[in-house]
C-alpha cells in the first residue's frame, strides 16, 4: 500500500479545492442564464457546492497547520540534539539563537542570564537588522516573566493593555513580543526574549509552545555546561595539589627537604 505524505495530501486537497472552486463558478455562471430564461437550478445544489468547497478549505487549513507543527517538531528534535552535543556555554547559546529566529519568525532575539550576583545581564544578542542592539527591549515585560516565571506573549504590545505602564512599548511602539523564562530546578535564572517591532500577532499559540520547549533545552544545557565548568576548575585545582604533593615527596626522598 502506497502511503501519502503530508505535502502530497495537502496538494491533493488543494487541487480539490481549486476544482470544486471552478465548478461553483461554473454553476453560478449558469443559474444566472438560467434565471434569464425564467428557470434555475436544483435547489440548495449551489449551496451544498460551496459548503464543500469550503469544507475543502478548511481540510487544507488543517493540513498545512500540521504539516507546519511537524517540521516544529523535527526541528526541534534537531535542535535539542545540537544544544545538548556541547558542554560550551557559548556554542550551546549560539546554537540555541539560530533555533529561536529560524523557527518563530522573530525579528531580534535575546537570551539574557543571571550573573554570580543575581543580576540580569544580556548573555547574546541577535538580529536580522544590521546596526541594532537592545535598545527598545521592554525591561517590563522581562521583569514580569522573571518574577512570575511564566511565559508572556502579546500580538501588539503597543496595544496589549497588559503593557500601558511600559515607557519602552510606547516610546518604540513594540508589536509583537514573545518572552519565555529559564527554568532550572524551580528556579528562574533568565529569559529568551524575541521580538518583531514592525509586524502585529507574528507570535503564536504554536510558537510559544515551541520556545518554551527549547528554553527547557537550553536551561538543562546552561546548567550542564556550568557543572562542566565547575568540575574542570576542580580537577585543575586536584591536579595542581597532586603535583604540589609529588614534589615535596621527590625532594622528601632525595634528602633536599
Amino acid at each position: 500500500m502506497t502511503m501519502t505524505s503530508p505535502e502530497q495530501a495537502r496538494q491533493q486537497v488543494f487541487q480539490l479545492g481549486s476544482k470544486a472552486s471552478e465548478v461553483t463558478t461554473a454553476l453560478q455562471r449558469q443559474q444566472e442564464l438560467l434565471q434569464l430564461r425564467g428557470l434555475s437550478l436544483q435547489p440548495g445544489l449551489l449551496n451544498l457546492l460551496q459548503a464543500v468547497e469550503s469544507g475543502i478549505g478548511r481540510l487544507g487549513n488543517l493540513l498545512t497547520n500540521d504539516e507546519a507543527e511537524l517540521r516544529q517538531l523535527r526541528s526541534l528534535v534537531h535542535t535539542s540534539a545540537l544544544i545538548n552535543s556541547s558542554f560550551e556555554l557559548d556554542t550551546v547559546l549560539e546554537r540555541a539563537m539560530d533555533a529561536v529566529l529560524q523557527f518563530t519568525g522573530a525579528e531580534r532575539g535575546y537570551i539574557l542570564l543571571t550573573n554570580d550576583a543575581g543580576k540580569l545581564e544580556t548573555y547574546l544578542a541577535r538580529t536580522r537588522v544590521p546596526g541594532e542592539d537592545d535598545e527598545g527591549l521592554s525591561q517590563s515585560i522581562i521583569n514580569q516573566v522573571m518574577t512570575s516565571g511564566k511565559p508572556l506573549l502579546t500580538d501588539n504590545a503597543a496595544h496589549d493593555p497588559r503593557m500601558a505602564g511600559s515607557a519602552t512599548v510606547t516610546r518604540y511602539v513594540l508589536r509583537s513580543v514573545l518572552c519565555v523564562p529559564l527554568v532550572f530546578k524551580g528556579k528562574t535564572e533568565g529569559v529568551i526574549y524575541a521580538d518583531n517591532r514592525l509586524r502585529v500577532a507574528v507570535f503564536t499559540g504554536r510558537e510559544l509552545t515551541l520556545l518554551s520547549a527549547i528554553a527547557n533545552q537550553i536551561a538543562v544545557a546552561i546548567a550542564n555546561a556550568r557543572l562542566f565548568v565547575s568540575v574542570q576548575a576542580n580537577l585543575r585545582e586536584i591536579t595542581q595539589a597532586t603535583e604540589l604533593m609529588e614534589n615535596v615527596f621527590a625532594s622528601i626522598a632525595s634528602g633536599v627537604v
